[in-house]
């Protein structure tokens, strides 16, 4: 039973994995899209005396897509802010805390993330669906499209939550769950 579970754990790990590797592509070009759109932004407004406004609104909307995005993949490496103070004072000394306490923690602080996932991909996609027929303030866009990345970007975070409650429960098991793959 116990290799079973840990063979579920290792194909999702290796799952979301593959999904971040494409999420990091696309984080890559939306940064390169950005640069690119703000860079023709500023020649349109200096060189030619012309502004394009969808530019910076293209490169707005890009933003939120690689801050959503972003955010999956930062969770997945631990590469977000962390506040260790309690987790080290509890730590000292204390093989119980970092054997059992620490990862039953782990897992309710990420069940309440997945749970707050579920409630902004389906309000997400509710109000991307509002704007189905509404365009942006430049005309250029309709607001569909972009505001997916709300709901897009928080199914990718539960995602990897869902992958870090995994190695906690490793974790329980007296198994040492090492790296994401």
């Amino acid at each position: 039973m116990k290799t079973a579970i840990l063979r579920v754990f290792d194909g999702y790990d290796s799952f979301t994995g593959k999904v971040d590797r494409v999420v990091q592509l696309v984080i890559a070009a939306g940064m390169l899209t950005m640069f690119g759109l703000l860079l023709l932004s500023v020649a349109s407004r200096y060189v030619i005396a012309r502004p394009f406004f969808w530019l910076s609104e293209g490169a707005g909307y890009l933003s939120a897509l690689v801050g959503l995005w972003g955010s999956s993949s930062c969770l997945r490496y631990s590469r977000h802010m962390q506040v260790n103070l309690l987790r080290d004072q509890l730590r000292k000394g204390n093989e119980f805390v970092v054997s059992v306490l620490a990862p039953l923690l782990v897992i309710l602080a990420h069940a309440l993330l997945i749970y707050y996932c579920y409630v902004m991909v389906t309000a997400g996609y509710l109000f991307a669906d509002f704007g189905r027929f509404e365009y942006s303030p430049s005309g250029f866009f309709i607001v569909f499209w972009p505001r997916l990345a709300l709901p897009t970007g928080f199914f990718l975070i539960g995602l990897q939550s869902i992958n870090i409650v995994a190695f906690a429960i490793r974790r329980l098991m007296g198994e040492e769950p090492g790296e994401p793959s």
